[in-house]
């Protein structure tokens, strides 16, 4: 089950996702739905129970760029970019986990580790998020949080910009970014491993130019953090 803010409708991204996955065989839906809406969240997972009886995982991967200098960032502009990320995965997490939810996987940011020019909101907003990630599954054992920390994704996500690229030539990380199959990969692997290998928060940066700057990122990352695992 696919939840997302935009329609289905011809020629969307979701409907070109969406004929993927059935020409793949999947019996893949789609719900229109903005997570920082909790009634809405509520009526999407009660959709699911329906016609499914349980929510067995939960992937969350929203997110809303609105780059700015900290002084020119409004406080609305503040608080859409960390309520998608954060009140967004509360308003999931509230609805899911009464009926069954035993894996969450939050797709976060490099810049929340590394920083990035203009990026005070996306930074903050995936720290936090990783962090709840964390929280909901270390009050309940036996269940699983996981956070993967991005690099750009070529062809998806909210890097996909000529700013972006530019500002990683500038660092000379201009080759930093992951193919969607990649990530793919990345996400099959952590879901599908072991409580006793599985890592809370995994980097899934696999080029040698972010080696370096991870190198530093380790001191400072937050004491609620485990050791990054790199997957590549």
């Amino acid at each position: 089950m696919l939840m997302g803010r935009g329609p289905s409708t011809a020629g969307t991204p979701a409907a070109a996702t969406l004929e993927r996955l059935h020409g793949l065989g999947l019996d893949a839906e789609y719900l229109r739905c903005d997570v920082t809406d909790a009634a809405a969240v509520a009526g999407a997972v009660a959709c699911v129970v329906a016609r499914h009886g349980r929510v067995d995982a939960l992937i969350h991967g929203a997110g809303v760029v609105e780059d700015a200098f900290i002084a020119f960032t409004p406080a609305a502009s503040f608080k859409r970019v960390v309520a998608t990320k954060v009140t967004g995965l509360k308003n999931l997490l509230d609805a899911a986990t009464p009926h069954g939810l035993h894996t969450v996987l939050s797709l976060s940011s490099l810049a929340a580790v590394l920083g990035n020019v203009g990026q005070v909101s996306y930074c903050a907003a995936n720290r936090a998020m990783a962090a709840a990630t964390h929280a909901w599954a270390a009050a309940r054992p036996g269940r699983r949080g996981l956070v993967l920390w991005l690099p750009p994704v070529a062809g998806a996500g909210m890097a996909e910009s000529e700013d972006v690229r530019e500002q990683l030539r500038m660092r000379g990380l201009d080759d930093g970014f992951l193919q969607l199959g990649e990530v793919a990969a990345v996400v099959r692997q952590e879901l599908l491993a072991s409580p006793a290998t599985a890592a809370r928060w995994s980097c899934c940066a696999r080029r040698p130019a972010w080696l370096p700057l991870l190198a530093c990122a380790r001191t400072h990352l937050p004491p609620i953090c485990c050791p990054l695992r790199p997957v590549f």
